[in-house]
């Protein structure tokens, strides 16, 4: 009984310190994670997909006009990815935060004609940065002073 006690404390103690080590990994400041663009034969003007410690930003390019989109991490609620023969696209959904928050309806917006590397890899780095900043969220709350 002892013994399962002691492996259990070293288990959490454990998980905690790994824990801990991937939120600091992912809330270092000015670090770029990825940045990927659209493939440029479909579209004149690429869109592009910038992703940083703190943020993602999405510009969208038209002919004279240019449409930069930036959403923390806080306010992700989805992520998916959609893949073809050739290409993928990448919706990411997300509900802004606003005085009023049971006004908001969920913002849908797609990035197409990514490459499929690049679109299975953004999935996943905003996967990790999200759930990783949840659990630390969770923890501390949780944690009994």
């Amino acid at each position: 009984m002892v013994k399962s006690a002691v492996i259990f404390q070293r288990t959490y103690a454990l998980t905690e310190i790994v824990n801990q080590q991937l939120y600091e990994e992912s809330i270092h400041l000015n670090s770029k994670y990825l940045k990927a663009e659209s493939v440029f034969s479909f579209k004149l003007f690429p869109d592009t997909l910038s992703i940083d410690s703190s943020k993602i930003t999405i510009s969208k390019r038209h002919f004279l006009v240019s449409e930069y989109i930036t959403i923390p991490f806080n306010d992700i609620s989805d992520v998916a990815v959609h893949t073809a023969l050739f290409f993928a696209t990448i919706t990411i959904t997300y509900i802004p935060q606003a005085v009023a928050p049971m006004l908001n309806q969920p913002v849908i917006i797609k990035i197409a004609n990514l490459k499929h590397k690049d679109a299975i890899k953004a999935k996943d780095i905003i996967n990790r940065v999200c759930g990783t900043r949840a659990l630390h969220r969770f923890e501390e709350s949780n944690r009994v002073i």
